[in-house]
């Protein structure tokens, strides 16, 4: 830090030194009364003596030591009252559709600050009234959630922000002005502990910083900038050949950060695997062909041993990238990793925010974070995290072919693979529409599809912020022993494919078992044949990177009232969990995606609210408050009645521990396919109608849904008895 002559005066002598005319009968030494002429005073012993208060203004950048400097001034000023505003108070409330973008919005723009707001407050401080001041929450980006701060009229105000210099009508307040200036890279290892200590921010807006810290790095050549109007800027312009290399799997997690940043990248991947107990390493790439020529950013947000890292960069020098092209960035080091590095590759630079103690015994970097891929991923844990997004769902794209084939003949469309990537690809490309999904479920053809373009499915996704995921069961078959009951099957080689789809993109798993209600079923037998094989699926997920989304769905075919459905859900949800804990599966990593408690399809119909209040009960008394989030499947109902369910659920006035959101497959398609009809003059329109029930089920997600999302195609019922999947 620098500008602040703390040496040689007191804050006390520099506030008396400038006060000047702006300190107007106002003296630090006991607050005393001066006046301008001899001795005299200038007010009788009845008049209130006005005493206009002192102000500082404390600016710098983000985590340059603003709150240090003001605490300093504080200590010296301990005579006198002080009062310090801060300019983080009077951020702007975030709309809804900036919410869902809250990842893009930037926070350190003159914009996000209600300066009006400041303004007024400041001014009345200045003329001796209290004010309260908003308590800005950092989670919900809002300012209303906490009771704001009452602040009283005082002998000096201290107003501390990274922007408060910014408007000249607040400049202009100020008797005092401090800039403190800070290393850039000691400001971003204080930014990342602050944000996520004392903000909460989650980790990839701190990822967000790593990488656009690192972009500053690479080479650049001045360039004037001359704007429509005629104004002349002097600016840079950074080198064209750029890509990125994430290192499998952990570095994956700053890719949607790099992405932000420098929108279309290429990205590449290395997958370094220790074989064995005899330390070598298999190494798997996928780089762009021209990577020679580039600059390289290598993502890793944790350098360690080095090892890793230095196979890493071994590999991207022998295929002719030079070395000082490198930029390897990371969130946090052990000395010995840096060292090994920096001795191996001297030209290379290294971009950390902090340089930890060291290594344990397990060489895990202490204090660390663990396995960064586990954390961010999170065997699951994270990812589910990212998957429950606020207010945004799952879109279950995942029909298989037989299944899609029937859905197309609805329409009068041949069952080919171009129309299944047709349809596809009108989904995903949907304008606007996949800000509010946090997930797509996939079936196997579709996670390997392209757009028309030849961008495959899983960039056009991850670009978009949607978590990719993949069907892997294979179907149900019948249940020997068993009145036409079923299990599901696909634990041949379900291992080695969840490692493929991994590969290809996906993050998690969809495992769907069928149970239905009959006067004599479900029998025991199915009840533990499926929940064990939902625990069997979940826990070789789990070992293979990808978050299992648990489905067990109990049919709504015959002629039950709710209470039966709710019964056997009860039944069915607690030997499920059952399962899943005797084979020691992680609940944090998982997400559930059950059937709603209605009415059977041959009863009548009930309202939502009823529907709503047997459904959460039922998993109250059966869901552990572990699992992060619950996402509903439609289970035949009409686009319309799914939707008003689960808005129903959500403004239901109960503690809920989990998140309750929304994996809709026919739910959100239905009205879209029947406006598509296979024809591409309706591309457009048929997109619109998804984005209207993606909104809708977005705002059930808050309990704010108030109906109408899609006209008549929405109320369609979508129930076909006997339907098989």
């Amino acid at each position: 830090m620098r500008s602040i002559p703390m040496g040689s005066k007191s804050v006390v002598d520099m506030i008396e030194a400038s006060s000047g005319v702006h300190f107007s009968g106002f003296h630090m030494d006991g607050l005393e009364s001066r006046n301008t002429e001899m001795g005299q005073p200038t007010t009788s012993s009845t008049e209130k003596i006005y005493k206009q208060p002192f102000v500082i203004g404390v600016a710098g950048g983000a985590a340059s030591g603003k709150t240090t400097v003001c605490d300093m001034i504080i200590q010296q000023l301990h005579d006198q009252r002080v009062v310090l505003v801060n300019q983080d108070s009077f951020y702007h409330n975030l709309t809804e559709e900036e919410l869902t973008r809250v990842h893009e919005y930037n926070f350190d723009h003159p914009d996000a600050f209600d300066t009006e707001q400041l303004l007024c407050d400041m001014e009345k401080l200045r003329h001796g009234q209290a004010v309260d001041i908003p308590n800005y929450d950092f989670k919900s980006y809002k300012n209303d959630v906490f009771p704001a701060r009452r602040v009283n009229p005082s002998d000096v105000i201290i107003l501390e922000g990274i922007l408060v210099f910014h408007d000249p009508r607040v400049r202009d307040l100020m008797n005092m002005k401090i800039f403190v200036d800070t290393d850039a890279d000691v400001r971003l290892a204080r930014r990342i502990r602050r944000d996520t200590v004392e903000k909460g921010r989650d980790i990839g807006a701190v990822l967000d910083q790593v990488v656009e810290h690192g972009l500053g790095h690479l080479p650049f050549t001045e360039k004037q900038v001359i704007t429509p109007t005629g104004s002349v800027y002097t600016g840079v312009d950074f080198c064209k050949r750029l890509c990125g290399v994430s290192v499998i799997r952990s570095g994956e997690s700053m890719e949607n950060a790099l992405r932000a940043c420098c929108k279309g990248i290429k990205i590449g991947k290395i997958l370094i695997h220790r074989e064995g107990d005899n330390g070598q390493q298999l190494i798997y790439e996928k780089l762009p062909q021209d990577i020679s020529k580039r600059h390289v950013l290598l993502l890793d947000p944790i350098l360690g041993t080095g090892n890793s890292a230095v196979q890493a960069i071994s590999l991207l020098i022998s295929k002719g990238v030079p070395e000082s092209n490198i930029i390897f960035l990371n969130l946090i080091s052990a000395p010995q990793g840096v060292h090994v590095v920096c001795k191996r590759f001297p030209r290379i630079k290294i971009v950390t925010s902090e340089i930890e103690i060291g290594l344990n015994e397990d060489f895990r970097v202490i204090p660390g974070m663990g396995e960064f891929g586990d954390r961010y991923f999170g065997s699951g844990y994270d990812c589910s995290m990212e998957i429950l997004s606020f207010r945004k769902g799952i879109l279950a794209a995942d029909e298989s072919t037989g299944t899609i084939g029937k859905r197309l003949a609805s329409i009068s469309v041949e069952n080919v693979e171009s129309n299944r990537q047709a349809l596809r690809e009108l989904l995903f490309t949907s304008p606007n529409a996949l800000s509010y999904l946090s997930g797509v479920i996939l079936f196997e053809e579709t996670l390997y599809q392209k757009t028309s373009d030849g961008k495959p499915f899983v960039e056009v996704l991850q670009e978009n912020n949607v978590v990719p995921g993949i069907k892997v069961d294979k179907g149900t078959v019948e249940l020997a022993g068993t009145n036409g009951e079923t299990t599901t099957q696909g634990f041949d080689s379900l291992g080695a494919r969840c490692q493929q789809y991994y590969k290809a993109g996906a993050r998690f798993a969809k495992w769907r078992a069928v149970l239905k209600i009959c006067p004599t079923e479900p029998s025991e037998l199915a009840i533990q044949q499926n929940a064990q094989g939902l625990a069997r699926y979940a826990i070789i997920c789990q070992e293979n990177g990808l978050v299992p989304v648990v489905e067990p769905e109990v049919l709504t075919d015959g002629p039950h009232d709710i209470k039966k459905c709710a019964y056997v859900t009860e039944i069915v949800l607690a030997a499920v969990y059952k399962a899943l804990n005797d084979q020691h599966v992680l609940l944090e990593g998982t997400l559930l995606k059950p059937n709603m408690v209605t009415p059977g399809s041959d009863s009548p119909k009930v309202a939502a609210e009823v529907i709503a209040g047997y459904t959460v009960t039922a998993l109250r008394r059966t869901v552990p408050p572990a699992v992060p989030g619950i996402v509903f499947l439609s289970g035949g109902q009409s686009e319309e009645e799914a939707t008003q369910n689960l808005n129903a659920m959500n403004k239901l006035p109960v503690l809920k521990p989990w998140t309750l959101s929304f994996s809709f497959g026919r739910a959100l398609q239905q009205s879209t396919l029947k406006t598509w009809a296979g024809k591409k003059e309706n591309v457009e329109k048929a997109q619109e109608a998804f984005l209207a029930r993606c909104k809708a089920n977005s705002e059930a997600t808050l309990g704010k849904y108030i109906g109408g999302g899609a006209g008549g195609l929405a109320s369609e019922s979508l129930y076909v008895k006997g339907y098989k999947y």
